[in-house]
């Protein structure tokens, strides 16, 4: 887990107390298992045979964090005003994109291959770690390509960006500030059913956006880009 730009795999005593942050490692965590893989983390002892404190304080925060996925703070977008390019029905808004229930969801317009949803964070926010949740939808999930994006001035510019979502996608990309932050959902793949004689539009349904203050670390995170 040192920090980059070390490029070695071994103990560096020219990293110092940099490491990468747990935020980052949980976020590559997700991704692994997000597709059945293993997630193996290596820790080199330094020249005395220990580990260093800051790897040790990083590895437990992390295995705290695989444990208890709720353990970390309400985020900065939770119940705040909320904007969408569509909706499918009124019980199906914005709002329940941010409501911190992973059982209700947004719904966009039957038929939207794309849209958007805008959050208004109330004032200035320094933000870094963003969380997405997409709903299955036989016999895959939808989204293919996605941005986060953040307001600044009156141009949206983008923080991190990425493909596929899943049930779940962890993203930390480097601090900016913003009150208002965007999940754009660039491209998808609807998949149709046919039932009873006729076919049914799959739909974009996304459960929950999150955004968070970056990570407490002094490593720049890099953006996630799978």
């Amino acid at each position: 887990i040192i920090a980059e730009p070390s490029p070695m795999w071994f103990f560096d005593p020219q990293v110092g107390e940099q490491c990468r942050s747990a935020e980052d490692l949980y976020a590559t965590y997700l991704g692994a298992v997000k597709h059945t893989n293993l997630f193996d983390l290596g820790v080199s002892p330094n020249r005395e045979g220990k580990l260093r404190d800051i790897e040790v304080a990083t590895l437990l925060r992390v295995g705290d964090m695989i444990r208890h996925p709720r353990a970390r703070p309400a985020s900065l977008s939770t119940r705040k005003s909320i904007n969408a390019s569509s909706v499918w029905r009124p019980e199906y808004d914005a709002s329940k994109a941010v409501d911190n229930d992973d059982t209700s969801a947004w719904v966009a317009a039957a038929g939207a291959s794309s849209g958007w949803l805008e959050v208004d964070l109330g004032q200035e926010e320094s933000i870094g770690v963003a969380e997405i949740r997409e709903r299955f939808a036989f016999p895959s999930y939808p989204i293919k390509n996605f941005a986060i994006e953040y307001k600044d001035g009156e141009r949206w510019k983008v923080a991190a960006q990425g493909t596929t979502i899943g049930i779940q996608r962890t993203l930390v990309f480097p601090p900016v500030k913003a009150r208002f932050v965007r999940l754009n959902i660039l491209k998808t793949d609807l998949p149709v059913a046919v039932g009873n004689d006729r076919v049914l539009e799959r739909q974009l349904v996304v459960e929950e956006f999150r955004v968070w203050p970056p990570s407490n670390t002094n490593i720049p995170q890099r953006a996630s880009r799978f």
